[in-house]
């Protein structure tokens, strides 16, 4: 061993003596000034500049691969399905989610700017295809609109600016396109309009029941009590199995929707102050699809377990 090495790893045994783990950092592709591509799942992608989601899974790595067990998962469980992937962003998600299951996906997205990196990553896949839209609850056009933008997310808001956003339902959506009305796999992720978009789609998660996964983003909602609001509406429905992630990847929870207490407790916590959890990514199964819940459940706490025992290790 080198003098150098040797001084390296004496550094690195003491300073995880102490609790402290030193890692490599690699280089931070979204700070690139240029587009770039960058592995999700087993595709390789095109991100537009300052992108985050490569500095996002450097720090988390668990970040969105819960999409792709869960794609899985339900694969096994039905075989054949197809998904809806509202907010769709560059096609990330799409990526996680082909990675567990080769499936149809529609794909929504409304900003420009990301449609056209959407476009060419679908390119790869043959049964993907690409709606150029915003979802919310209220089908139309809205002036006066802003769009924030910041390291791959956007944010509309209602402020007065410049740009005239065009939105649908996803009732109408699925209306309009027969052969999503039977998608069994629903992914959100809108930054704030998360349940905007389950309000316009009640007609379809009443007859279709397919499992959702959306954002608790308690910060950009109008009124702070929408979440548990939605919750209660969603468990009238059907929906009862629930698995609370908190933005890195990692599961927080897995409970039911009657179990108020913890409900509200997780609620709580991400509305005081400065919590570590800015928002959950929830999970919600249909009493119909009460087994793959369960199954799903089981799995996700043994495959966390081993991933905790392995990183302490």
């Amino acid at each position: 061993m080198t003098t150098r090495k040797k001084i390296t790893s004496f550094l690195y045994n003491t300073f995880r003596s102490y609790g402290i783990d030193i890692r490599r950092v690699k280089e931070n592709l979204s700070m690139r000034g240029e587009p770039f591509e960058y592995q999700v799942g087993t595709y390789t992608l095109l991100f537009p500049p300052g992108h985050a989601l490569p500095s996002m899974q450097e720090r988390s790595p668990e970040y969105g691969l819960v999409l792709t067990r869960l794609a899985a998962a339900l694969q096994k469980h039905n075989g054949t399905y197809a998904a809806i992937d509202i907010g769709a962003n560059v096609g990330d998600s799409t990526a996680f989610i082909k990675t567990g299951a080769d499936v149809p996906i529609y794909c929504i997205e409304g900003h420009k700017p990301y449609l056209e990196y959407l476009m060419r990553n679908v390119i790869q896949w043959k049964d993907v295809e690409v709606f150029p839209s915003f979802v919310s609850d209220k089908r139309g056009i809205a002036n006066n609109m802003s769009i924030e933008e910041n390291q791959g997310t956007i944010r509309l808001m209602n402020a007065k600016g410049s740009f005239a956003a065009s939105f649908i339902t996803l009732d109408q959506f699925v209306n309009e396109h027969q052969q999503a009305d039977h998608a069994k796999l629903l992914k959100i992720d809108t930054d704030g309009y998360d349940l905007r978009v389950l309000m316009g789609g009640m007609q379809y998660l009443k007859k279709t029941k397919p499992v959702i996964f959306f954002e608790y983003v308690k910060m950009y909602w109008e009124r702070p009590e929408d979440g548990l609001l939605m919750l209660k509406r969603l468990r009238k429905l059907g929906y009862y199995e629930a698995l609370f992630y908190d933005c890195f990847g990692e599961l927080v929870m897995a409970t039911n929707l009657d179990n108020t207490q913890v409900i509200e407790s997780l609620d709580d916590y991400i509305t005081r102050g400065e919590p570590a959890i800015g928002y959950y990514d929830v999970c919600l199964f249909h009493t119909n699809d009460s087994r793959l819940a369960k199954q799903f459940i089981s799995n996700e706490r043994a495959y966390y377990k081993k991933a905790r025992r392995t990183a302490r290790n």
